[in-house]
């Protein structure tokens, strides 16, 4: 009670704020009180946060408040049957495009109003529903998905979302039901009814071909032992896929030649993300190759898969006919030097990266003016996420003067790259040139204390950073004072020098972030031969603090 009172005259004391996340928090009156106070909103995000029927009074309230909100996250909450009034004040007071009401109790014979109110809406752009309050069984003799469909006034057989006033909603959400299957159909030695009922119910939601966004991620819908290829024949109907999400489903070689067969069908899409399968080389050739002869693809993530270099060629194939391409993620895949060459020497083609993400493939420093060729052309480039790939010292020089080049650098990751201080100087110069870094991650290198001050001292004139991490680099106490300098010019999350030798340094850090950082989550300061007495001061100076992890 104590913490939500404070956290009430926090947001009272700022009347300016635009945006406020307060996810996973057991929110109680007063917060919502205090939210309702606020008038500036653009972005308000509550997802499981223990809003309670009850609390719609004041929720209500501060919708009506803030008139600018676009952005409105509601899941995982207990608020029933007063998600009606809360969104017949979104269509009133608001012009707002994004609405996530999922999984907040709802019965069906409420639903229907919802959908209703809904439907009333001049702006709206997308909404998700779903967690409806129906059992396992009623789920196949009630189709909810078509019935929202049907409840919509000018519902067409286009299959899209059609609001009174001509806005179109693309996305419909295929999590319908899912909590409810999962608990009603336990399996205590496999997965293998509550997988059928998943199909069965995707069976009656791609009958609607126009769907155009498929999530069916194993990681985020929490599904067990889906069987990929009967997932995959269920949608085999769809042409107009513009986004696949399929992260950690399962996906083996004989599923990738089905979803390579759909793909080759398809003209349109634009994101594929098929993280963390076990699509392997034949695999990743089946699906690069159903892939080459598409013009619109944007994202393609094919991460921890394990397709080796021979699918260098297959991936180069896909870049040069997709110039737009703006995300590629092809972490542990063991591309090696020569599949990295022939990746970087597709990509010198591209001007429209946002994201390159390589962790995990043994590059080595050999790969290195190939990459940096790259990056100089992607000038918009905001994450280079290079981790644990061999690049050396020499490597690191090399693309730390091409990153000089970058006006958008948001994230850079060097993890383990074996980088001494010899090559500290060149990366300071590009980190000192990239002013709105925000992640930076140098763990597990060789870069001393020497190397580290020219670093910190190339941090210190920055003000955007939020997550540091330098652990396991020979560190010793010298660098305190830059470090602290770094603290008070940016406002961290996240602080990792763990393994290093800070000693006393230790304390002094901590006392910094005690009185000034508030935004700090996560301190590392694990095997730094701190004192036992100091140990003990560090722990007193932040045991208040709600949901802050500190290691020593």
């Amino acid at each position: 009670e104590d913490v939500a009172i404070e956290l009430s005259t926090v947001i009272s004391r700022n009347k300016s704020l635009k945006q406020l996340s307060l996810s996973n928090i057991n929110l109680m009156h007063c917060n919502v009180k205090a939210i309702s106070e606020l008038s500036y909103l653009t972005f308000l995000f509550l997802e499981d946060s223990s809003l309670l029927e009850e609390m719609s009074g004041d929720l209500v309230l501060a919708i009506s408040n803030n008139v600018l909100l676009e952005d409105l996250i509601l899941m995982d909450n207990m608020l029933q049957t007063a998600l009606i009034k809360v969104t017949e004040t979104c269509n009133f007071f608001t012009n707002i495009k994004v609405l996530y009401l999922a999984h907040n109790c709802v019965a069906v014979n409420k639903l229907i109003e919802l959908v209703s109110v809904i439907s009333q809406s001049f702006s709206l752009e997308r909404i998700l529903l779903g967690g409806v309050a129906l059992t396992a069984t009623e789920a196949f003799q009630y189709n909810v998905h078509e019935a929202c469909l049907k409840m919509l006034p000018q519902y067409r057989r286009n299959g899209s979302f059609k609001l009174n006033h001509s806005k179109v909603i693309e996305v419909i959400y295929l999590e319908i039901l899912r909590r409810q299957i999962e608990t009603e159909t336990k399996c205590s030695v496999c997965g293998h009814k509550r997988n059928f009922i998943f199909t069965q119910k995707l069976d009656h939601l791609f009958n609607n071909q126009n769907i155009t966004e498929l999530n069916i991620s194993a990681t985020k819908q929490k599904l067990l032992q889906i069987d990929a290829r009967k997932v995959i024949t269920s949608f085999s109907i769809l042409k107009k896929l513009k986004v696949i999400d399929m992260e950690n489903s399962n996906i083996n070689e004989d599923a990738a030649f089905e979803l390579a067969t759909i793909l080759h069908s398809n003209t349109v899409l634009e994101q594929l993300w098929l993280k963390g399968n076990r699509l392997n080389t034949a695999g990743a050739l089946f699906i690069l190759n159903s892939l080459e002869h598409l013009t619109t693809l944007e994202v393609l993530d094919l991460s921890y898969n394990n397709i080796g270099s021979q699918s260098a060629d297959g991936i180069a194939a896909v870049i040069h006919s997709n110039p737009s391409l703006k995300q590629l993620w092809l972490d542990g895949n063991d591309l090696y030097t020569t599949g990295m060459i022939i990746v970087a020497n597709a990509l010198r083609h591209i001007t429209s990266l946002s994201v390159l993400s390589l962790c995990n493939n043994g590059i080595g420093e050999d790969a290195a003016v190939d990459l940096s060729a790259v990056i100089v052309q992607n000038v918009l480039l905001e994450d280079l996420l290079l981790g644990n790939n061999e690049l050396h010292s020499k490597g690191i020089d090399i693309i730390s003067n091409a990153l000089n080049a970058l006006i958008k650098l948001r994230r850079l990751d060097f993890f383990n790259n074996n980088i001494t201080e010899e090559a500290a100087h060149s990366l300071a110069i590009a980190i000192r040139s990239s002013t709105g870094l925000q992640e930076l991650f140098l763990s597990s290198n060789n870069l001393g204390t020497s190397g580290t001050l020219e670093i910190c001292s190339a941090l210190k004139h920055l003000t955007s950073l939020h997550v540091l991490t330098l652990s396991s680099n020979n560190i010793g106490s010298e660098v305190t004072n830059e470090l602290i300098e770094v603290l008070n010019n940016n406002h961290l999350y996240a602080l990792l020098i763990g393994s290093n030798d800070i000693q006393s340094g230790a304390l002094r850090i901590a006392e910094v972030i005690e009185d000034d950082n508030v935004a700090m989550q996560l301190l590392d300061f694990n095997d730094n031969d701190i004192s036992n007495e100091d140990k003990e001061r560090i722990t007193l100076l932040f045991h208040e603090r709600a949901n802050f992890k500190l290691y020593m």
